[in-house]
């Protein structure tokens, strides 16, 4: 299976901060990230793309802080791809 080639700008592994570490009753907190697979810079949009085969209650939550933290900007797009058609349909999608 051959892609069409086309520019954009790919990031692998992405960390991304939902919440800062912080002090609670002089304990130190940790933040809680999400790292995402790959983010795609492509035509003024930043799509935030994850591979997982199923969602477990903490990625939902997660991924819901993450669109929580993007929800003002319209130039982003948060997508979760769970099978091998779905990850080649997308990237179809995005030379559309």
């Amino acid at each position: 299976m051959c892609l069409p080639r086309w520019d954009l700008i790919l990031n692998l592994q992405k960390k991304i901060i939902l919440i800062d570490s912080f002090k609670y009753n002089k304990k130190a907190i940790r933040p809680i990230t999400l790292i995402v697979d790959f983010v795609i810079n492509h035509e003024g949009i930043e799509h935030y793309v994850d591979i997982k085969g199923f969602a477990t209650d903490v990625s939902k939550i997660k991924y819901k802080m993450l669109r929580y933290q993007l929800k003002d900007n319209p130039k982003t797009d948060v997508i979760w791809l769970y099978s091998k058609k779905a990850i080649y349909q997308f990237l179809i999608n995005l030379k559309e």
